[in-house]
């Protein structure tokens, strides 16, 4: 959990076995995390202001927590009717 929150310009530990709430300002976006331990689940926010190229988030996710499931959810901007959803991942 350590290594989750210094990847973050500013998080947030809750008490006891709580969760972490973090947040990476970004040249044209912003990424946050929020942690849920007790139902072993994290997720990650990433907002863009242009077309970014594609990045791996299943397999590095997978990689990165030790995650048995990574679920990516997909909303293009400015364009509520074009979403797309890409589900799954078992590490």
């Amino acid at each position: 959990m350590d290594r989750l929150r210094r990847g973050f310009s500013s998080s947030h530990k809750f008490p006891g076995e709580g969760g972490v709430t973090g947040i990476a300002a970004l040249t044209e976006s912003h990424l946050a995390c929020h942690t849920y331990p007790e139902h072993n689940i994290a997720t990650f926010n990433l907002y863009c202001c242009r077309t970014r190229p594609e990045w791996d988030w299943e397999g590095k996710l997978s990689l990165m927590l030790d995650a048995r499931s990574v679920m990516v959810t997909r909303i293009e901007r400015g364009n509520a009717d074009r979403r797309s959803t890409t589900a799954g991942g078992n590490a």
